[in-house]
């Protein structure tokens, strides 16, 4: 999926971008006054596809979702919008 790691920084940027801000600039405005950058928590997500954010019997679910429309991963930018979103409540 990615070749280098600026890939990743420019993948999830785009995801801030394009998905974040349209659905909530309160929050993405938010992550930059307080200097939060996506590769913060999103290298992390990535690497591990979220393995370590969900309880391990749901894992199977999340990866088939991910996997569900090839092995770029197209749907990948929605669960980490999911996430950031959800945590938006416990800020």
């Amino acid at each position: 999926m990615f070749q280098h790691p600026n890939e990743v920084v420019r993948y999830l940027e785009k995801v801030k971008e394009d998905y974040l801000v349209p659905l909530d600039p309160e929050l993405a405005t938010h992550m930059a006054t307080a200097n939060i950058s996506m590769e913060l928590f999103g290298i992390r997500w990535l690497r591990l596809l979220f393995g370590r954010e969900f309880p391990r019997s749901e894992i199977p679910h999340l990866w088939g979702f991910l996997f569900a429309d090839g092995p770029t991963l197209p749907n990948l930018h929605y669960v980490i919008v999911a996430i950031l979103l959800s945590m938006r409540s416990t800020r």
